[in-house]
């Protein structure tokens, strides 16, 4: 067991749970409402599609920029989920890759990461850490064989000879 990959899957793990908690918390002062994409916006310093989203609320008609990336399979026309704050008055976009990079993605690593440190043995881990420690006879036979010391060159691995 190694604990420097279990530390960096455990704060992995707690940066997600953060986010998912922070995203929840965020949404129980919003409703989710059905837009429509009237324009895509494309910015030079920013490699992905922006969508300029129309929704109505209260029988008022409101559009705003969405400040995630899109989907590239949407298009102009399309339906796409708004969520709109009724606190701060604000609205965004709902999309997959808005949990994705800060939930998902977060959690998978910490999880291989703790998997990692608890599968590690101390001798995987002294060896890591110390090149003068004793080889196995395998390691032994492998690295002083005079085959091992040889040079493959592709002639050789045709069958041309070295």
């Amino acid at each position: 067991m190694n604990s420097i990959p279990i530390g960096v899957g455990f704060i992995a793990i707690c940066v997600a749970g953060w986010h998912e908690w922070a995203w929840y918390r965020r949404q129980r002062h919003c409703i989710r409402l059905v837009g429509r994409i009237v324009d895509e916006i494309e910015d030079e310093n920013d490699i992905t599609t922006r969508w300029k989203i129309e929704y109505e609320h209260a029988n008022v008609e409101r559009k705003f920029v969405s400040a995630y990336g899109g989907s590239s399979t949407m298009q102009v026309g399309d339906n796409a989920i708004v969520v709109l704050d009724l606190h701060a008055g604000t609205a965004e976009h709902l999309t997959w890759s808005n949990r994705w990079v800060f939930t998902v993605g977060p959690m998978l690593l910490g999880i291989a990461f703790v998997i990692a440190g608890i599968t590690m043995t101390p001798q995987d881990r002294q060896r890591q850490s110390d090149p003068t420690q004793p080889r196995s006879e395998v390691e032994r036979f492998q690295l002083d064989h005079p085959l091992a010391t040889e040079l493959i060159t592709d002639e050789a691995l045709a069958g041309g000879g070295a």
